[in-house]
């Protein structure tokens, strides 16, 4: 099977993953919304925000790390049980120092004793989130057993959200099966991993791969600094109710970038051994960087006009009509799911793989420090709305960062005309949108007649005008469907 059509397979196989993940949290969120209320929605999130801090330094950025190195030694089995039993072993050191520092600023700020029970019941992914090694499926591209195993708990969290949660009062019993979900996904990785490697704890070998890790965990906690920052500190500088309407528009674009991240996440092994395969030669390299980032394109500019133009309408149907103060908030934040499309890509596929930890780990700095700053002052006056301008022009800051770093492996010229005919082909989406709107109104069943429509005109508009993304798609799918499958 040629490189182009393994990732598009994989894609395939783990985007239902990412439908999944998103379909199953969007119906819990539109019911928990509903139930609980604007306030309760924002105390969720906000001990959810502080505890992702958490998370991110039991997990120290070593995810990446992981596959980048093990995907060039995964067919060696003495080396891989001696790698993945080194990587569990500092997971488990950095897990232990979290939980520690976690329970101290429990137990210590006032100002947090309101959310101390959500705080201890969302704590419970700082270890779990270590023993699912979901890292060791994308080195060995399982993506078949990540979908089945995330499909699987995500619905048992759901049928046990309709069941336990009934009113306002159930805000820990909904943070309970927020978790599980988490939980269950993650042991049964722990499990599976026998599967392809034999790990044992050990202190052997750590000190080698401790500076790499720690770089990228400061560009891992950058980014989340700022895609979660946001939501703590209009927690901080506002109000309970403010965060709710945030996290309504931000969890609707949190789960469209999971979504178009699936591109990202099935190539990075396949550019790991590229890189490393073609050091001298880069021509394969580029030929598949270009390939992804004009799919991300593809697949990100429709997703990000359709949430802008339809925002108030997603925002009614997904969380209520009480959360439509955010239509704006979420409007700028569909900018950002293009641009944090695109330089999530750039950064951690070619300015990580080729230029190095340091420029990733500068570029996201700068972006962390853009978004610290301009949160403090558009937080205080425009509220959550301000928190979504800061991130939008933070992401576009990196954007920029990483373009200029990664031009050497990117044909410019290709991605530009590209984006013009994507954005030609979103003329249908735009055109659709307000013509239904014009004779149905704002229902439900027009929104999605519009959307469909929409896209399928979007695809339409490409394949006439000869974008080669699409043509190889569908030459790949349609065309050559019995050999897509042939592993041989």
């Amino acid at each position: 099977m040629d490189a182009k059509r393994k990732i598009i397979l994989n894609s395939i196989i783990y985007a239902i993953r990412q439908i999944m993940s998103v379909l199953f949290p969007l119906i819990s969120f539109a019911y928990a919304s509903r139930i609980l209320g604007v306030n309760n929605i924002g105390k969720v999130n906000y001990a959810n925000s502080i505890i992702t801090y958490f998370v991110i330094l039991s997990g120290l950025g070593l995810a990446t790390y992981a596959i980048k190195v093990g995907s060039t030694i995964r067919d060696k089995q003495k080396d891989i049980n001696e790698f993945t039993s080194q990587m569990f072993s500092i997971n488990l050191i950095s897990t232990f120092i979290s939980m520690i520092l976690c329970i101290i600023l429990i137990f210590s700020f006032n100002s947090l004793k309101p959310y101390k029970y959500l705080l201890l019941v969302f704590m419970l992914l700082i270890p779990f989130t270590t023993l699912g090694i979901d890292w060791l499926y994308n080195i060995y591209e399982d993506f078949a057993y990540i979908t089945i195993r995330t499909i699987a708990f995500q619905a048992l969290s759901v049928i046990l959200l309709f069941i336990f949660v009934k009113n306002e009062n159930d805000i820990i019993k909904y943070a309970l099966i927020t978790v599980l979900a988490t939980v269950g996904s993650n042991l049964s990785n722990l499990i599976h991993s026998r599967k392809y490697v034999i790990i044992r704890v050990t202190l052997k070998g750590l000190k080698k791969h401790i500076i790499p890790i720690l770089l990228l965990f400061g560009m891992t906690i950058s980014t989340t600094i700022y895609t979660n920052m946001d939501t703590t500190m209009i927690g901080i500088l506002s109000s309970d109710y403010y965060v709710g309407l945030y996290s309504a528009a931000h969890k609707i674009i949190k789960v469209l970038v999971q979504m178009i991240g699936v591109i990202r996440t099935v190539s990075l092994p396949l550019l790991s051994i590229q890189a490393g395969a073609y050091e001298k030669n880069d021509d394969e390299f580029k030929k598949t960087s270009n390939v992804i980032l004009n799919t991300v394109i593809l697949v990100s500019l429709p997703i990000a006009v359709v949430t802008f133009i339809s925002a108030g309408s997603i925002l009614t149907v997904l969380a209520g009509e009480k959360y439509l103060p955010a239509v704006m908030t979420l409007r700028y934040l569909s900018v950002d799911v293009f641009f944090s499309a695109m330089s999530g890509t750039l950064v951690y596929q070619y300015v990580l793989l080729k230029r190095g930890e340091k420029p990733s780990f500068i570029i996201t700095v700068i972006g962390t420090i853009v978004n610290l700053i301009l949160n403090y002052f558009l937080i205080l006056k425009y509220q959550s709305t301000g928190a979504a301008i800061a991130t939008c022009i933070s992401e576009i800051t990196v954007f920029i960062l990483a373009s200029i770093e990664s031009r050497k492996y990117i044909n410019w010229n290709i991605t530009v005309k590209h984006l013009f005919l994507s954005l030609l082909g979103c003329t249908s989406i735009v055109f659709f949108h307000f013509l239904l709107k014009l004779f149905w109104g704002n229902s439900l069943l027009s929104i999605i007649i519009a959307m469909v429509l929409g896209l399928l005109g979007y695809f339409i508009i490409l394949i006439k005008i000869g974008n080669n993304v699409i043509e190889y798609i569908y030459h790949t799918l349609i065309k050559n469907r019995n050999s897509l499958f042939d592993f041989k």
